[in-house]
C-alpha cells in the first residue's frame, strides 16, 4: 500500500488509463463471444488506440501535417504566421494551438484553390 503513495500524478493517470483500456477490450471480447454460437473458438486481434495526449504533452509539426496530409513546411508556416514559436518538423506545439494552426492550414489551402 505504501508503494501506491509514491505514484506520481502522471503515473496515476496512465494507470487509470491502462484501466479503462482493459476494461474496453473486455467488454469487445464479451460482446463478441455473446453473438458467437456455443463452443466456437475465436481468435481477436486487438488493434492499439492512438494514445491520449496529456494536458502538458506538446504535439509535434510533423504529426499535425501527417493528419492534415501536408507538407511539414505548411504547418510550421501557418505556425509562424500565429505566432506560434516552431523551428522545424520536430517543433512541439501546445494541444491548445493545434486547432488553430489546423484552421489556418485549411485557409491557406482554400485560399490556394481559389
Amino acid at each position: 500500500m505504501d508503494k501506491l503513495k509514491e505514484l506520481s500524478p502522471k503515473d496515476v493517470q496512465a494507470t487509470k488509463l491502462l484501466i479503462i483500456g482493459i476494461n474496453d477490450i473486455i467488454k469487445k471480447v464479451n460482446e463478441i463471444i455473446d453473438v458467437l454460437p456455443k463452443g466456437q473458438i475465436v481468435r481477436v486481434a486487438i488493434k492499439e488506440k492512438e494514445p491520449i495526449p496529456q494536458q502538458n504533452e506538446i504535439i509535434r509539426v510533423n504529426t499535425i501535417a501527417k493528419e492534415l496530409g501536408v507538407k511539414s513546411t505548411i504547418v510550421i508556416d501557418a505556425a509562424k504566421s500565429l505566432n506560434i514559436p516552431v523551428i522545424n518538423h520536430l517543433s512541439g506545439i501546445k494541444p491548445e494551438d493545434v486547432d488553430l494552426v489546423k484552421s489556418k492550414v485549411k485557409e491557406v489551402q482554400d485560399n490556394e484553390k481559389k
